[in-house]
């Protein structure tokens, strides 16, 4: 051939395989001695300076030929697709040709093209995931008090905490569908409308209002619903007139209309937990949807972590009557009812309709929630990563349902569940800035899995430790905040579960995961407190920590590969 030998060499680059693409990036493209004598020449061709009229036309001319023997021709950005991975690692070889400095050109084109309110939808979002929590645990940090006012057991406070994971069951089916039918912004609006109803179900609001409609429809005089020679209080309620109408000023209502309440309160947490992947995939550009999907599912642990510290602080330990204590946990549940309610008024004011994605295919536009429920059960890699999932979501509902009740059998105070709170919440959001510098895709998640894995075990182990030599209480809470390093357990299950699943719908992958590992959580949590009640006490704790290590196996059983992230690579590749 008649031309120069670097404008065949590039030649080659451009038409050759993967692997040789992955050479010419500006560093040594290993053809015998060809790179080595021309590779000023060929960096400028990288780097798209001004090149020469002789330069231009060769190059023009160098593209029209054919690809060498064997060859499989691929795009001219290819790689962008190859780089993304390595560009916050800057290789020794930073020239204006580098794959290192086209990353980075990548990178800041994605920045400008994404929506600039986007981390504000993801500060909504995370805010209402917050709140969402703080009816779930309510009661765990104080239980005698709770048993006390409301005349009911441990067994029953705790289907107050299995109605939040029985509750991601139907949310399976439904959350897709709902998402794809109203959009992220009006199910978001759902999910805080649904937790607000049931906060004030919860303070007796509607149980005040049937009981004014029973009393004009029975002629009841207005005196008798205030006057308190005609009611005798007690914490179930009151007698009217040799009747029985419970008292509707009580400072709390009845248990079962807790119940319900708190029945409503769990249908709004799924629609907000199962749409965190679905929201990053609409408002984030592919390499910062790992940061967004930490955040997000940090406040998984952050609200739980709130719901234990809001209680202590509010309901004191010791009380001089019962009427103290209706009235201490009265104002819990009305300030609960507050959050709710300005949480709801933020997300229906602020949070804005999701852009367009250009990421997503018309195949998968329209696919149905059938489709992607075969699409996932279909896949080998979903069932490991719904395995280690469901286990680790099993362990800490059934950790957190009883760490009040384990506390107070072993001589403990219970109110120390605000402090192990507090820890947990440090390790969550130190285990989130590590893993926001760390993990930069997809290829990630896999390592913090099995770190997360490591971590919960530990941590179980240690409590059972403290528990069972009687240690200090501060051992205790230092090791519920190495729970709290396990954080990434969550975030990153789910959006593997994405990748692995796809092109199924984030928001139906997320849907199935929670299912799965919520039935998990409720088999874990009666279980867990069978055993207590039959006297193992601390001992479950190193059951589950040996369940932890059992989940970190199904990790490592994974095939690697990441379908969503490949899509992506093969989209962007043909837009060019």
């Amino acid at each position: 051939s008649s031309w120069p030998e670097p404008l065949l060499a590039q030649q080659r680059c451009r038409t050759g395989s993967r692997g040789a693409a992955r050479r010419c990036g500006g560093t040594r493209w290993q053809e015998g001695a060809t790179w080595q004598r021309h590779g000023a020449v060929m960096s400028q061709l990288h780097s798209g300076t001004e090149l020469t009229a002789v330069r231009k036309k060769a190059h023009s001319k160098m593209l029209s030929l054919p690809p060498s023997p064997g060859a499989e021709k691929r795009p001219d950005k290819d790689i962008k697709g190859d780089c993304k991975d390595d560009c916050p690692h800057q290789p020794p070889h930073r020239g204006p040709g580098s794959r290192w400095c086209q990353c980075v050109r990548f990178q800041r084109e994605d920045k400008e093209n994404a929506p600039k309110s986007r981390w504000l939808m993801l500060g909504i979002l995370s805010l209402d995931i917050c709140i969402s929590y703080l009816p779930y645990y309510t009661f765990v940090p104080i239980p005698r008090q709770s048993m006390q006012v409301y005349g009911v057991d441990e067994a029953a406070l705790n289907v107050l905490c299995i109605l939040y994971a029985l509750a991601f069951v139907p949310a399976a089916f439904v959350t897709g569908p709902i998402v794809g039918t109203l959009g992220s912004r009006w199910t978001f609006v759902l999910a805080m409308a649904l937790t607000s109803l049931g906060c004030a179900v919860r303070c007796g609001f509607f149980q005040y209002l049937l009981l004014m409609l029973r009393s004009v429809h029975e002629q009841t005089p207005d005196a008798s619903l205030v006057d308190p020679a005609y009611a005798s209080v007690t914490s179930a309620g009151a007698t009217l007139g040799g009747g029985a109408v419970p008292l509707i000023y009580s400072e709390v209502t009845s248990f079962w209309w807790l119940v319900v309440g708190q029945a409503l309160c769990s249908l709004g947490q799924p629609l907000l937990v199962n749409s965190t992947s679905e929201m990053g995939a609409e408002w984030f550009p592919p390499h910062e949807r790992p940061t967004a999907a930490m955040v997000s599912n940090l406040m998984n642990f952050v609200g739980s972590s709130l719901s234990f510290v809001l209680s202590p602080l509010l309901v004191a330990e010791t009380h001089a009557t019962i009427q103290d204590a209706e009235r201490e946990i009265g104002k819990l549940l009305r300030c609960q009812l507050g959050l709710a309610l300005g949480a709801f008024l933020v997300t229906l004011l602020l949070y804005q309709p999701a852009p367009i994605s250009k990421s997503k295919s018309v195949e998968r536009a329209a696919a149905t929630c059938a489709t992607d429920m075969v699409m996932i059960l279909k896949s080998r890699d979903f069932w490991l990563v719904n395995g280690y999932f469901s286990i680790f979501i099993a362990l800490c509902h059934a950790f957190d349902a009883v760490e009040g009740i384990l506390l107070e059998h072993y001589g403990y105070n219970a109110s120390l569940t605000a402090w192990t709170a507090v820890s947990c919440s440090v390790g969550s959001i130190i285990s989130t800035l590590l893993e926001a510098s760390f993990i930069t895709s997809a290829k990630g998640y896999r390592l913090a899995l099995l770190l997360a894995a490591f971590f919960l075990a530990s941590s179980l182990l240690l409590c059972f430790l403290c528990l069972s030599f009687r240690l200090p209480s501060s051992v205790f809470v230092l090791a519920v905040g190495i729970m709290g390093l396990c954080t990434p357990g969550w975030g990153c299950s789910t959006e593997l579960g994405a990748e692995v699943s796809h092109p199924a719908r984030e928001a139906t992958v997320s849907s199935v995961m929670e299912a799965f590992s919520n039935l998990a959580g409720v088999f874990a949590i009666i279980v867990v407190q069978a055993l207590i009640d039959s006297g193992n006490g601390a001992g479950v704790l190193a059951m589950l920590a040996g369940t932890a290590v059992i989940g970190g196996l199904f990790v490592l059983c994974l095939s690697g590969r990441l379908p969503r992230s490949e899509a992506e690579e093969a989209e962007e590749a043909e837009a060019e």
